[in-house]
């Protein structure tokens, strides 16, 4: 029997993964702006100003999504392809965040073995 993926376990983790990032979002925007950013992690200067860039551009288009959260979910303002157009503008937000989350585990001073 040839491997099927399981589509609603790949789904649910795609969903989890959005959810995580919405909620982490503004949280890493409040700690580019304190400076604390990547501090507890270990990682350089370089890459938290790579980082929080990521974070800062990612940042209107979670707004975005809030936006179109709550017209299609909420309000119920849109029907078709017209939940498509309000939609539209937060589609970067999974991938800049993700990549501002790569960076910053990426900038992450290797740790010496004990």
């Amino acid at each position: 029997m040839p491997f099927a993926p399981n589509v609603h376990a790949f789904q649910l983790a795609i969903a989890l993964a959005l959810f995580v990032g919405c909620v982490a979002e503004p949280i890493r925007v409040v700690q580019a702006l304190r400076g604390s950013l990547g501090k507890r992690l270990g990682v350089a200067e370089a890459g938290r100003r790579r980082a929080a860039r990521f974070f800062y551009w990612a940042f209107p288009f979670w707004l975005a999504l809030l936006w179109a959260l709550l017209n299609v979910k909420v309000l119920g303002s849109c029907s078709g392809d017209t939940c498509i157009g309000v939609s539209l503008p937060a589609f970067p937000f999974p991938f800049l965040y993700g990549i501002g989350e790569l960076v910053l585990l990426a900038g992450r001073a290797p740790v010496a073995p004990r």
